[in-house]
């Protein structure tokens, strides 16, 4: 993103991560999104394209939600 005041935070509980994905499907390419399951960071992601998620490396320790 551009700078600090494009980011923004949406908190929302899905029953499996494929259902967090179709709420995620309706941002605009090139969006950054990060997939946490409570405090475990399952995925860091970009979308590339409709339908296509590009995955990015993360670790476990990484930062807590919507810091990294």
């Amino acid at each position: 993103m551009e700078g600090d005041s494009d980011r923004r935070r949406i908190e929302f509980q899905a029953e499996t991560p494929d259902y967090a994905l179709s709420i995620a499907e309706r941002e605009a390419d090139g969006t950054r999104a990060e997939l946490w399951q409570g405090e475990m960071l399952l995925a860091r992601m970009t979308k590339a394209a409709p339908n296509l998620w590009q995955l990015h490396p993360c670790r476990q320790g990484d930062a807590q939600p919507g810091t990294g």
